[in-house]
């Protein structure tokens, strides 16, 4: 049973919704209009039969009130802050102004596109499309199979878009030692010899604390990150995986060390001069202004990562061992590192040389009066 009252408030007049169930549990949610209210009402009615029955059945609840449910009893639990400011991002600018008022039983393969061809109307990329569509696929799929307000998944009958292979950037073997040499005389230099030497991200760089360093055994573990866009320091990384990494002892060992007998109240590993953990934005700078300063072809700091990659394949890594270092959680990410160097592919298209003076004619078969053949070679 459902009870709507009209509450006058300092702000405004709202009507509270208060609903007994027959199971004596209990909801109340406030909204600006009755016409919201009995929305919801409707809906969380629906909810409770849909669990009641543990089947698909005729949910009237609109693709908004499914976004923030989903978004509280999944999200919020399975995405990082920094994803969970993504989704919610995502969804209010491309996904809401388009289906956000339809119900989510009437939503069609038809409205999914349509959600896709607005974003790539506006000039976004098909990367950028293909995200909103996972974020989609993962919001229809708890529909189907843990609320089971839907039959079928609509996200399911739209294909990706196909995306466009970009170059990765990355520093040559001689690019990247006159980089690091200028970064040597710097305070932040050490983040260019983790980003080079280790390839840490970005948010791996300014999080790293010393407590995750082991000088005797000279490896790192790589535990936690800093997260940009909400601004903390989480106690995991991107793959949600801690990642043990070698230290080379001659080299980076060695300016470790200096560094920690240089800032020894520091907590963490890159520090500025007052011992205080840098910001993303700093460490961006620092690499911009050693770029200028080096006259190396613009990087930024997560093309130092690709750097590390590349230069490993180069030395000739493999593959998996790769994935691992990288903490890539699909090999597929890896996959692009395999003979990135144009200067590779050059070299194996000489394998197949058909105009060198070496090259010899096949010999031309005579036939002879006795019916014999006989080879002639020019």
């Amino acid at each position: 049973m459902a009870y709507i009252r009209k509450i006058q408030r300092r702000r405004g007049v709202v009507y509270k919704v208060e609903i007994s169930f027959s199971d004596y549990s209990k909801k109340s949610k406030s909204f600006r209009t009755r016409e919201e209210a009995m929305a919801w009402s409707r809906s969380q009615e629906d909810l409770k039969l849909s669990e009641k029955n543990s089947g698909a059945v005729n949910v009237r609840m609109t693709m908004n009130e499914y976004f923030e449910k989903w978004f509280e009893e999944y999200a919020r639990h399975h995405h990082s802050p920094g994803w969970q400011t993504t989704d919610l991002s995502m969804y209010r600018l491309h996904i809401m102004p388009v289906i956000g008022d339809s119900l989510i039983r009437e939503v069609r393969a038809t409205d999914i596109q349509n959600v896709l061809a607005k974003m790539r109307e506006k000039g976004q990329a098909a990367s950028s499309a293909n995200r909103i569509r996972q974020l989609m696929s993962k919001m229809f799929t708890e529909a189907t199979k843990t609320y089971r307000f839907i039959d079928f998944n609509p996200v399911s009958a739209v294909r990706s878009y196909k995306e466009t292979q970009k170059q990765i950037e990355y520093l040559r073997e001689d690019e990247a030692k006159v980089l690091m040499t200028w970064a040597d005389r710097q305070p932040l230099g050490i983040a260019i010899h983790l980003a080079l030497h280790l390839g840490l991200r970005e948010g791996e760089i300014v999080g790293l604390k010393w407590n995750a360093i082991n000088m005797s055994l000279k490896c790192v573990d790589i535990q936690r990150k800093w997260e940009k866009k909400t601004k903390v320091l989480e106690e995991f990384t991107k793959g949600r995986k801690i990642r043990t990494l070698g230290i080379p002892q001659q080299g980076l060992l060695d300016r470790l060390i200096k560094q920690r007998l240089k800032y020894p109240n520091s907590e963490f590993v890159v520090c500025d001069e007052s011992e205080k953990m840098i910001t993303p934005n700093a460490l961006i700078a620092f690499l911009k202004k050693g770029v200028e300063d080096t006259q190396v072809r613009r990087i930024t700091v997560h093309g130092l990562r690709h750097s590390f990659a590349s230069l490993y394949m180069q030395k000739g890594g493999n593959l998996f061992d790769l994935q691992k270092l990288m903490g890539h959680s699909d090999a597929k990410t890896t996959e692009r590192y395999r003979h990135s160097d144009p200067d590779y592919l050059r070299s194996r298209c000489k394998i197949v040389d058909l105009y060198s003076s070496s090259a010899q004619i096949p010999p031309k078969p005579e036939i002879l009066e006795n019916g014999y053949l006989r080879l002639v070679v020019n």
